[in-house]
């Protein structure tokens, strides 16, 4: 990978593994953003369809694109995670091979972020969902959740309260996202990083425009093996996936930066708004444990190419 300019404000990281289907639109709706100064890095986890192709035809065509290629499908949160250290621009975002993101949302995120206080660590975007043929066929109810209280365990009961994992797909202080942690590489992992920003600072939410997720059939996430496929492709899922989420986020508190009262007040916060809440997914985590069980025996035999959902980044 060789980087072509000086670093922009902006680094755009879009991790893929076979997304030729949808990349291609992915990375026209990044191209075509009314803010241009940005760099695009497409991280592709040793796809085996067209995604190659056409990933290098934007970079061939349009300097801003960067493509990096694995050696081997590393899984999708490894491969975000080496594209937020490879970031060279004070403020980074993830991008996703099969959303659209609309000409404005960038530059608006930009504004909101570039002359804001230190204490204001990013800016997300409301979402709406598209279909396969970019068809709206819902939205996020999501425009009252603007993360800007003082408070760092208020920030993390909205967060948490409201799910609010859409906070992955804003823009973000470079050095704040890297401290945070990056994404674990686990799949009950999905509500750290939204929970690690908001316990360093404000994240405000962009009224418009949204952003468009794509819901797919081969979207990663639809079931417990494909999300744990995206997590990381060379382990098998461990018993008790999603009940991890607790101590993840508990974990989270403890490396931040804050006083003891504030851990205190965010440890139970979660212990409140998460843990009781979802005490659901923990009698789901047992019923399924024999059936857990029995994968891991037989994910242990599979070769690495095997192991791998269709469309993960």
């Amino acid at each position: 990978m060789i980087f072509k300019s000086a670093a922009p404000p902006v680094t755009i990281g879009v991790p893929v593994y076979n997304g030729d289907r949808f990349l291609a639109a992915a990375l026209a709706s990044l191209q075509q953003q009314d803010f241009t100064d940005f760099e695009v890095i497409v991280s592709d986890n040793a796809s085996t369809d067209g995604t190659q192709e056409i990933a290098r035809s934007f970079a061939t065509t349009d300097a801003r694109f960067i493509y990096h290629r694995n050696a081997e499908n590393v899984g999708g949160a490894r491969n975000s995670n080496l594209l937020l250290g490879l970031t060279r621009s004070p403020f980074f975002k993830w991008s996703y091979y099969d959303d659209l993101t609309p000409p404005q949302l960038v530059g608006a995120l930009f504004s909101m972020l570039k002359d804001a206080a230190p204490d204001v660590v990013a800016a997300y975007p409301r979402v709406i969902l598209i279909d396969e043929k970019d068809l709206k066929i819902g939205e996020h109810d999501d425009a009252d959740l603007s993360i800007t209280s003082g408070a760092p365990h208020k920030r993390l009961a909205m967060i948490l309260k409201r799910v609010v994992g859409q906070v992955q797909f804003g823009l973000m202080r470079t050095a704040i996202a890297k401290d945070a942690g990056g994404v674990p590489i686990s799949i009950a992992g999905e509500m750290v990083i939204p929970a690690a920003l908001a316990l360093r600072g404000k994240i405000p939410l962009l009224p418009e425009p949204a952003l468009a997720i794509r819901v797919h059939e081969s979207r990663h996430g639809g079931d417990r093996a494909s999300e744990a496929s995206w997590v990381d492709p060379a382990r098998p899922r461990i018993a008790f996936p999603y009940s991890r989420s607790t101590p993840l986020l508990i974990r989270t508190v403890l490396r931040s930066k804050l006083g003891a009262a504030d851990k205190r007040r965010c440890i139970q916060t979660i212990l409140w708004h998460w843990t009781r809440p979802g005490w659901k997914t923990i009698a789901g985590d047992l019923v399924r444990l024999p059936y857990d069980l029995r994968l891991i025996d037989k994910r242990q035999a599979k070769p690495l190419a095997d192991i791998g959902a269709p469309g993960s980044g």
